[in-house]
């Protein structure tokens, strides 16, 4: 991810063969991800390997990286914080030890709490 807008993600393995001398099509082991036209800020791998959470300027998103299908995170609700905010940015993002909970730092200096939902397919 970055400034251009797109999360790029490769498959390593298929690399490798690549870079053996084998012919490989880079479109197989390589696939971009546009997800609102914004920069890419983080990317967290999680919950499982085949899903990741990802900030860009505009929101937060739940993205399966082997279809390309995302979703926007839920964010957990806490009537004793007396809040519904959200931060407009994050800018970093850590799974809990058991990988159900997304900690994300926002430019409000405050950090919010998101609960798994991969996106379907």
């Amino acid at each position: 991810g970055g400034l251009d807008k797109v999360l790029h993600v490769w498959d390593v393995r298929m690399m490798r063969e690549w870079s053996n001398g084998n012919f490989c099509n880079p479109a197989q082991w390589m696939h971009r991800i546009s997800i609102d036209n914004q920069a890419v800020l983080k990317v967290a791998i999680g919950p499982t390997p085949a899903t990741a959470a990802v900030s860009t300027l505009q929101g937060l998103y739940m993205v399966n990286l082997t279809s390309s299908a995302f979703v926007p995170a839920t964010r957990v609700q806490d009537e004793r914080l007396g809040d519904s905010r959200q931060a407009g940015r994050y800018y970093d993002l850590k799974w809990s030890g058991g990988r159900d909970t997304l900690f994300a730092a926002g430019d409000d200096q405050r950090v919010d709490a998101y609960i798994t939902i991969p996106p379907s397919g």
